[in-house]
């Protein structure tokens, strides 16, 4: 950030991240977002995400945090884990706006039908973007040097989608990182998740539990 961090806060821990906010001496904000062993698989699940946000910021024009920084080796880290810094979105938490005081039940909240439209028509316009494109294989999204060499010169997407905002020559589709394929202390090689180029192999996958 270039600048001295000067306070962290832990805000948010769930099943998958731990969030922590960073306030810096300018008065600038960051998220650090550090992954829980049950995010998912080392470096696939990071890298990942990442990329993937790159994806929805830059080529499909979404309103998605910039990274700053992130590693997805954590043994090669200062703090012995994977993470990512981000820029906090600006705006206010969805919660907030969305649900109004219960004036029958004191401290709840009940959910402010007039709000539904608007936030429910924005996400289903950037699924919309995602769903307009067809990739060339079930798989998630890489950056190209994150995925293995022979992945590398497989196109981005399916045929007759023609690249339109540069992402063909920085993406890729990889590994899946859905937590199914991963639990219960599976150890599995990269290629037996994917990607894959239809839905059978999957499907076997899946069946062979």
């Amino acid at each position: 950030m270039g600048r001295e961090c000067t306070n962290i806060v832990k805000t948010n821990e769930g099943a998958s991240s731990k969030v922590f906010l960073l306030s810096f001496d300018n008065g600038t904000e960051a998220i650090a977002k550090l992954p829980t062993p049950m995010a998912g698989p080392a470096h696939l699940t990071t890298s990942s995400e990442v990329a993937t946000m790159d994806y929805a910021r830059t080529v499909l024009n979404l309103p998605v945090p910039h990274v700053y920084a992130w590693n997805s080796r954590a043994e090669s880290t200062p703090v012995g884990a994977e993470y990512i810094i981000m820029e906090k979105a600006p705006g206010e938490p969805l919660h907030t706006t969305w649900c109004a005081r219960d004036s029958i039940l004191p401290g709840s909240t009940a959910p402010d039908f007039r709000n539904f439209g608007p936030v429910l028509t924005a996400v289903t316009n950037m699924e919309k973007q995602f769903g307009a494109r067809a990739f060339s294989q079930i798989g998630n999204i890489y950056y190209v040097e994150d995925v293995a060499p022979h992945l590398r010169d497989r196109p981005l997407y399916a045929p007759g989608h023609a690249d339109t905002a540069g992402g063909c020559d920085r993406f890729r589709i990889g590994p899946l990182v859905d937590w199914g394929l991963w639990r219960g202390g599976r150890i599995l090689q990269e290629e037996e998740a994917g990607p894959y180029a239809d839905l059978r192999p999957l499907a076997h996958r899946l069946a062979r539990g």
